[in-house]
């Protein structure tokens, strides 16, 4: 109060509608020591004050996507169990990948109730926090001859949450970012479906990311419209653009078996073309 001037009944800040309300509180129920110590009788009782929010249907999502890490963090020894919660995102979620999740309020409010249930220990990185924000390099994006940025994702047909590198080791793999309001995008992708049908039998994969900010669905059946048969991911927050430092739908990546990129096309593209099959069979026949 008296730093916001010590005259609480003129001036409106919420520090002093605050200390009126405890005043009026004191008036009418009394002096707070009897109430610490009811309190305190009901604590030691066993009695606790429970806090829960109605989050909606789209909590269960994130809720099942939670409780299949903890499942894999339970099975494993402490140290690992760090590892995994880290390279997850899960040790701060709030940062944006590839350090965090770039969870939002929900996402958060999910996890940490989850892992409370579970008591799966989470590290507390404490004033390190501030030291990686403040020093840690930034991401690079994705860049010709480095290892793609394992950025998460929801798989549509199955609906389980993936990472872009770790789900396609060891596979030759394209990746591309598009959108259905993108008429580039709609127009190159016969031929992606042609390439995957030409090679997929040979390990070779398409990941199509789509950054609509819609629900699945409406995306799910713009794909069975057009009868694509890889696989399609959805990032409806469109933060990979940011995380692979893109500049517009299409763009395209081309990655070896161990994550590593080879190729970027930003743009629409014929990709059964005689270039590009050369492209992928030179990956399919490289030595690992």
């Amino acid at each position: 109060i008296q730093i916001h001037g010590g005259i609480g009944f003129t001036w409106e800040h919420d520090a002093h509608l605050y200390f009126r309300r405890a005043i009026t509180l004191h008036q009418l129920v009394g002096s707070p020591g009897r109430w610490r110590e009811r309190a305190a009788r009901l604590a030691l009782a066993g009695d606790r004050r429970k806090l829960a929010l109605d989050v909606g249907p789209e909590a269960e999502r994130l809720r099942t996507e939670v409780r299949e890490v903890i499942a894999e963090v339970r099975a494993l020894e402490p140290r690992a169990a760090r590892d995994r919660l880290a390279e997850a995102g899960y040790i701060t979620p709030s940062w944006p990948q590839p350090y965090g999740r770039d969870a939002k309020a929900l996402e958060l409010l999910v996890i940490e109730e989850e892992f409370r249930a579970a008591k799966i220990p989470r590290a507390n990185i404490g004033v390190g926090a501030w030291a990686l924000v403040r020093y840690a390099p930034q991401p690079e994006g994705a860049q010709v001859g480095r290892r793609i940025p394992d950025f998460r994702l929801r798989q549509l047909a199955t609906g389980d949450t993936i990472g872009i590198r770790t789900a396609y080791a060891g596979h030759v793999t394209l990746v591309n970012i598009w959108a259905t309001w993108c008429h580039p995008c709609l127009e190159e992708m016969p031929s992606l479906e042609r390439l995957y049908r030409a090679y997929g039998d040979r390990g070779f994969r398409v990941a199509a990311v789509n950054i609509d900010a819609t629900d699945p669905a409406p995306v799910l059946a713009f794909v069975r419209r057009l009868g694509l048969s890889f696989d399609i991911l959805h990032d409806r927050s469109g933060t990979i653009q940011q995380a692979y430092q893109t500049i517009g739908v299409p763009t395209s990546f081309l990655i070896d078996k161990h994550g590593r990129i080879t190729y970027i096309a930003m743009g629409a593209e014929a990709w059964d073309s005689p270039v590009d099959h050369l492209r992928i069979e030179h990956l399919l026949l490289r030595a690992d």
